[in-house]
This record gives structure tokens, sequence and C-alpha cells, in this order.
């Protein structure tokens, strides 16, 4: 229900919690390549998708492109628009879900069709059409007030040797006196108490970001990202509270 709250007001424009929520963000960027897609930037969507968000107000890039480096650390800084193909045989149909580094949808435009045989101009159509539902809005950059209390934890994290894996499948680290292991699997890590080998953790790789990771810890979920030093850090929401973790590597 609340995927597709902001859809009641389509045709009236952005409301003003749409807005609110956008504006919170002055980075957006869009994947060169979505599912529906063979190629990076087919029928051009990507481009015109960027250069929309431009027009906006938004520092806009594809994610192929040399990002910020504030951006580079932190993916939660940016939003990213994922365009939908509901289309059929004799109609496309698109729409697109603007949402943060939590997979939430902060907003949500109505359906735009096109009924051109040319799949080029049909997409380019179909998505002009539908991001008709931004109206006149324009950016007011707007940074987060910190409502939330962040907790920041330095956590080490370095390799160890075990006979049944690799040094290169398997790190370890430190946090409230005890330790874990972080054990690299086909979907991303999984997240191990070494003195019991319990599983206390998971950590797999998104499908729509780079280098983006959900994370499920003690039945707490949030998400992962490594910098470009190397360390890896978490964010875990508990409750109204974010906890930020940075498991720094000593290796």
């Amino acid at each position: 229900m609340k995927k597709y709250i902001l859809t009641l007001l389509l045709f009236t424009g952005i409301n003003a919690l749409a807005q609110q929520a956008l504006n919170n963000y002055k980075y957006v960027v869009i994947p060169s390549k979505y599912e529906f897609q063979k190629k990076e930037d087919q029928f051009g969507v990507n481009t015109l998708l960027k250069f929309k968000f431009q027009q906006l107000g938004f520092e806009t890039y594809l994610d192929n492109e040399d990002l910020p480096k504030s951006l580079k650390e932190n993916r939660c800084l940016a939003l990213t628009p994922v365009i939908k193909d509901a289309g059929g045989m004799f109609k496309t149909k698109l729409s697109v879900e603007v949402k943060d580094c939590y997979d939430k949808v902060l907003f949500v435009t109505k359906e735009g069709f096109s009924r051109s045989k040319s799949y080029d101009l049909a997409y380019k159509e179909a998505l002009r059409n539908t991001l008709t539902s931004f109206g006149g809005y324009r950016l007011h950059f707007t940074p987060k007030e910190t409502a939330t209390k962040v907790v920041s934890s330095e956590v080490a994290l370095h390799e160890v040797k075990v006979p049944h894996v690799t040094t290169a499948n398997q790190m370890q680290f430190s946090y409230n006196n005890e330790e874990y292991l972080f054990i690299k699997k086909k979907t991303g890590f999984s997240i191990e108490n070494k003195n019991s080998t319990k599983a206390i953790g998971s950590c797999i790789a998104s499908t729509l970001k780079t280098n983006i990771y959900h994370v499920e810890l003690n039945s707490k979920k949030g998400i992962g990202y490594f910098l470009e030093n190397g360390n890896f850090m978490l964010e875990i929401v508990d409750n109204d509270s974010v906890q930020l973790l940075t498991m720094v590597k000593t290796n």
C-alpha cells in the first residue's frame, strides 16, 4: 500500500510529502541497463531519464560513470529511478519508481504508453509520457535532519586461514568482544559466530546497485557496502535508529 500511495495524485503533480522526500537528495544514479534491456542504454531510455532528472535539478549520473568521492563511499546519498516495463505485444507501457538505497519507493509515476511499432520510438514516447507525472516539480535540496540516533563503531576486520576455506573466501572481524566469520557465498556472504559456527546473519548482493548488499544481522536488517579503502560499512536499522558500523580491514 505504501509503495503506491503517491499514485493517488498522479495527475496533479507531486504532492508535498513526495516533494519533501525527494528534496532530501541531490544525487540521482541511473542504472545503465535495466532488466528489460539487452544492452546498455538500449532505446536511449537511460540517457533520457538522466536528462530528465538533470532538468529537475538533481546531480545525475549513470552507474557506469565516474561518481563523486562522497557518493562512491555512501550510495545512500543518491536516489535510483527504476523503469518498470509492463507492455504487451501491441502496446509499450512504462512507469518509473524512485527508490532510496533501502529499496524503499519514494515516488511512483503514472503509466505511460505508446502504440508505435518502432521499439526505439515506442520506449522513448512511453517514458516521456510517464515522466509528465513530475509536473512542475524542481529540486529544493534540503539535507535530512538527523532525527534518528546514529551509532558509529569501528570494527576490526582481517583475513584468517582455516583448513576448509581459502583466505580469499573468508574474513574475520570482532564486535562487542566476540569474533565473527565473514564467509563468501555465491550470492554474497554469510556471517557466523566463530565460537559456535552458528549463522547469525547474511549479506546478499543487490541486483540493482553495484557493491550494495542487503544485510540481515541478528534478525535486524539494513544495507552494507565496501568503501574504496577496502573497509565494509554496515547500516543496520533498529526501530527508529540506525547503527552505523565500519568494519575496518587490517590486512
